[in-house]
């Protein structure tokens, strides 16, 4: 499959693919390989302000990734216990401060069925590893292939930057409908695992419709928090700095962006992400109130409060939790920080009754607030779905 996208300009014109891949299946497994979409995180992707995971913000990155499409049932159980797992390895390019490392993901959950009820939960990791000037060994790899916490001489704890979660999610069916409710535990490091900050990462709640369609199809309500980051009593909140790392300094991002959430915000004068406390609600709607006429609407609303850095007078960030706090230690309020925002997005798709295959396309985004500004954009475009047949 893939996806081409053409610019015309007075300056250059454009032609690339965002996305080129193959993919082969074998029973319950599928193997894909190249540039193609995926969103990591048991949500509605279409509605969602954007996993903190893997969403849809930066461009894709070639992997190559095994897994099973859907949950698979566990032998002698009937259907009530079903499990679904990914594995994917990938290069991030030349354009970070480390140069070519490597991505490795994994996934697993487990779903339980009972009657209308489906409850699941699972564990993702995502690690950036090796790279120019790094251990690129085997055995690195092993280590995070099976979870190890071994580490390299540059870094003792542990291979690589891994950016993880544990992910729950219950349903409820009817009979044109599903409900869910979700939430991410996002996980930084070691001790993250042992809920430190319990209050960090999303929730979100939504329904979509399963037949049919209508004027309201889907609705997703999420909630993000990113504010305590494993920070113990007295050190100031944000120490953990979410998506940054002291080795690969362009932390959790692709090309100059960030692979998870898009509220947390990458600089790339500065090769860093400079905004990861956040306190954000997000709404999503979608609907089809004809054959031809889809909308999409998205509203977020987020407070921005900067990195643990910003708040610092005298002291510092990273103190670990048997460590004294330092007596000079002053920070700012995090108030004094506080940026609000409100950012908006709609899009109307039209599919030709003539030519099914073609959407006329249009959509519009706007921010106001203090930490983006005043912004808008336009987007009014023809778009083609279809297959092309060699015979």
């Amino acid at each position: 499959g893939g996806k081409v996208v053409g610019r015309l300009s007075d300056h250059t014109n454009t032609l690339h693919f965002l996305q080129l891949y193959g993919k082969a299946q074998y029973r319950g497994f599928r193997l894909s390989v190249g540039r193609f979409p995926e969103t990591i995180g048991a949500t509605q992707p279409a509605l969602s302000m954007g996993s903190m995971m893997v969403s849809r913000n930066a461009p894709l990155v070639p992997k190559v990734k095994l897994f099973t499409p859907s949950y698979v049932d566990v032998p002698f159980t009937d259907g009530h216990l079903q499990v679904r797992g990914r594995w994917a390895d990938g290069l991030l390019g030349k354009n970070r401060t480390v140069e070519r490392p490597k991505l490795h993901q994994k996934t697993f959950y487990l779903r339980f069925n009972v009657g209308p009820f489906a409850g699941s939960g699972g564990l993702v990791q995502n690690t950036v590893w090796g790279g120019k000037g790094q251990s690129n060994k085997l055995i690195d790899y092993l280590h995070l292939f099976v979870g190890s916490q071994a580490g390299t001489e540059q870094d003792p704890n542990r291979v690589g930057n891994t950016v993880a979660a544990y992910d729950f999610a219950l349903q409820y069916a009817l009979d044109d409908w599903r409900l869910q409710a979700t939430r991410l535990f996002y996980l930084e490091d070691t001790v993250s695992m042992r809920f430190r900050s319990p209050w960090d990462g999303m929730w979100s709640l939504g329904f979509r419709r399963t037949n049919g369609r209508g004027w309201i199809n889907g609705v997703l309500y999420e909630h993000m928090n990113t504010i305590k980051q494993d920070s113990p009593p007295g050190v100031p909140r944000g120490r953990a700095s979410y998506y940054n790392h002291r080795i690969f300094e362009s932390g959790w991002t692709y090309e100059n962006t960030v692979l998870g959430n898009p509220l947390i915000m990458f600089s790339p004068t500065e090769n860093r992400v400079v905004n990861n406390m956040i306190v954000a609600h997000h709404l999503g709607i979608k609907g089809a109130p004809a054959d031809e006429l889809g909308y999409t609407v998205r509203l977020t609303y987020s407070r921005n409060y900067g990195v643990c850095e910003d708040r610092i007078i005298t002291g510092k960030c990273k103190i670990e939790a048997s460590d004294p706090i330092p007596p000079n230690q002053e920070v700012r309020p995090r108030g004094e920080l506080r940026e609000d925002q409100y950012s908006l997005f709609g899009e109307i798709r039209y599919r030709l009754p003539d030519a099914p295959a073609l959407q006329l396309v249009g959509s519009v985004a706007a921010d106001v607030g203090k930490y983006y500004g005043r912004r808008w954009g336009l987007r009014i475009g023809l778009q083609w779905d279809g297959s092309v047949s060699l015979n």
